[in-house]
Parts: structure tokens; C-alpha cells; sequence
């Protein structure tokens, strides 16, 4: 699937994503944004992924298992899966799809909200990344996966004059037009 587009702007960040351009570029295969619900995992995972060539988005919010889960990724990676089959199994199909879709150019498949799933989140980039050597995954989640090589990055609020600036912005677009805001 494309990466979701948003119309609103958005606001710094810009020191995260050349660290986790950086992770990547030093061989990192499993980046994961970790913070609280709210805060910007997503915008800061889809940002960074729109800098980059080849890269995937699959929304986990709804999965709630891991054959949910790679479903999710076979339908957002346009990889068919037969009906009947199981997560192990569609797990090494989607995992071989993306394999060769990765080959030589390399990959990034994003898999937002990965806290939904608890452990299998760990089990899905795991086979996905032992299955396909050229594909590397942003993940944004609460915690950690605790997947082997996980590199991750703690995501804090907006610094007071990036948040100001947000918080100007929405205003503007909710009101259509300028707004007087109290610097109080």
C-alpha cells in the first residue's frame, strides 16, 4: 500500500528522521519509533518513509493476531494469500513476495501500530526480515518488539516551539483562515 497522505503539515522531527536514515544506512534492518499513544509515531514513520524509494505502509491497528497481521501485510503488499491458509504458511508467502520485491534495490515496509498485536508484532518482523535479506521495517509501537537486531527510537512530545507552531496551524485550518491565538 502507498503511504497514507496528509494534507496538514508537519512540524520538526527532522533531527528523528536523519537518525533513523542514519540506523538504516549503518545496516539496521528493524527500527522501531516507540513512544506514547498521540505523540507522532505514524507521522514521523510515514515522513520518513516518503524520503525513500521503494517503501510500503500496512496499518496493524485492526490485527489483533498474527494471521490478522499478515493478511494485512499480504493485502497492503498486493501478495495473495489463499483463503484457508494459516499464519505460518501465509507468513513465508508474503515473506517470499516481498523477497523478491526487494531484491537488490532494497525495501522498507512500514508497520504501524504494532502494539495490537503483543508478541506475534516480534514474530512477523522476524520472519519477514529472515525471509527477505533486501527489506528492512520502520515499526511504530509503545514498546519495543524485543525482535533480534531491534534498534529503537524513543519518540518525546514536540519541543515548545514546534508544538506552538502545531497547535497555530491546526488552529488556522480548523477556523479556514487566521486565527488570534493568546501567546499565554
Amino acid at each position: 500500500m502507498g503511504l497514507p497522505r496528509d494534507e496538514t503539515a508537519f512540524f520538526g522531527r527532522e533531527r528523528e528522521i536523519s537518525e533513523i536514515e542514519r540506523r538504516f544506512e549503518a545496516g539496521a534492518r528493524l527500527v522501531t519509533i516507540v513512544g506514547l499513544g498521540g505523540v507522532g509515531k505514524t507521522r514521523l514513520a510515514v515522513a520518513t518513509a516518503a524520503r525513500r524509494k521503494g517503501a510500503l505502509y500496512v496499518p496493524l491497528g485492526g490485527a489483533r493476531s498474527l494471521e490478522a497481521a499478515v493478511r494485512e501485510v499480504a493485502a497492503a503488499t498486493r501478495v495473495p494469500l489463499r483463503a484457508e491458509s494459516q499464519a505460518r504458511a501465509g507468513l513465508g508467502t508474503v515473506g517470499a513476495a516481498l523477497s523478491k520485491k526487494a531484491a537488490g534495490k532494497g525495501l522498507l515496509l512500514v508497520l504501524d501500530n504494532t502494539e495490537q498485536l503483543g508478541p506475534a508484532a516480534r514474530e512477523l518482523a522476524s520472519a519477514l526480515l529472515d525471509e527477505a535479506k533486501d527489506l528492512a521495517i520502520l515499526a511504530t509501537a509503545r514498546e519495543p518488539l524485543g525482535a533480534r537486531g531491534e534498534e529503537k527510537i524513543v519518540l518525546a512530545p514536540l519541543e515548545e516551539g514546534e508544538a506552538v507552531a502545531l497547535l497555530r496551524d491546526r488552529a488556522r485550518a480548523a477556523a479556514g483562515g487566521d486565527v488570534e491565538i493568546d501567546e499565554a
